[in-house]
């Protein structure tokens, strides 16, 4: 279906609905919370405004061995030198003892109130008004200025990075090893096209595996490249950068603009 065909959809409200409940992550994973609480008080010790879970664990979709756990730290002032190598070996330490109960990353980020209205935050700070719970014991913080007005807008947010991730896929992307980039390009590249059903009307649902049945009903020509993804094991890198280059293109001419630099 052309963009132009699909306009109206993509111009629609789309209907965002926070699933996230403390009650439903895991007892045995709750704790992760403290600990977190914890390296946060260590490195950020009076000047915590709140912190946030969001994704997969507080919605209740916990997979043993494949979540990760995506935790924001808010705080009232700037950074100062040396909090993130601070955070990151405390957070190494705690790792192993986490992933023996499933959990498969701790994507644990921190962000000043200075940067609340920045528009590099806003993809993130979207995740946690859409998507996330406060710690018990912290305020809510209101982020929902970050909500999106347009089916549109929605798919930009979920893919600001994407033709980024596709045009550096095969250079070293710092931090991450080939087999991180591969599986974030993967996962990139399936939400994408997710993206162009929810352009031509699908309900935008937070839940990745929920995706092909809205794909098939609203994009079918993309069926088969979803089957493809999910199904065939070790898809070469090569294949995924194409998917991802004919995919961006196509959300290029319903107007999403991506970001051009990681800053």
């Amino acid at each position: 279906m052309s963009a132009s065909k699909s306009s109206g959809k993509s111009h629609q409200r789309p209907v965002i609905i926070n699933r996230s409940d403390y009650k439903k992550i895991p007892l045995d994973i709750r704790e992760l919370g403290d600990d977190v609480r914890e390296i946060a008080e260590n490195v950020y010790s009076g000047d915590i405004l709140s912190i946030d879970w969001h994704g997969s664990i507080p919605r209740g979709d916990f997979v043993f061995g494949e979540s990760d756990a995506d935790i924001t730290i808010f705080i009232g002032h700037n950074f100062e030198s040396g909090h993130r190598e601070k955070r990151e070996k405390l957070l190494r330490d705690i790792l192993p003892k986490w992933q023996n109960r499933g959990v498969c990353k701790l994507d644990v980020i921190a962000v000043p109130k200075p940067e609340f209205h920045k528009d590099a935050r806003r993809n993130g700070l979207f995740f946690t008004e859409s998507d996330g719970i406060f710690l018990p014991g912290f305020p809510r913080l209101d982020f929902s200025y970050t909500l999106p007005k347009t089916n549109l807008e929605l798919v930009e947010i979920l893919n600001r990075y994407f033709k980024l991730w596709i045009l550096d896929a095969r250079n070293n992307i710092p931090e991450l090893t080939k087999s991180q980039i591969y599986q974030q390009v993967w996962k990139r590249t399936y939400r994408a096209i997710y993206g162009l059903a929810i352009l031509d009307g699908a309900p935008y649902e937070q839940n990745w595996r929920s995706y092909p049945k809205f794909i098939k009903e609203y994009t079918p020509q993309y069926t088969e490249t979803i089957q493809q993804l999910l199904y065939e094991k070790a898809v070469p890198l090569d294949t995924i950068i194409e998917i991802g280059k004919n995919t961006y293109e196509q959300l290029e001419k319903f107007g999403i603009k991506f970001m051009t630099n990681w800053n």
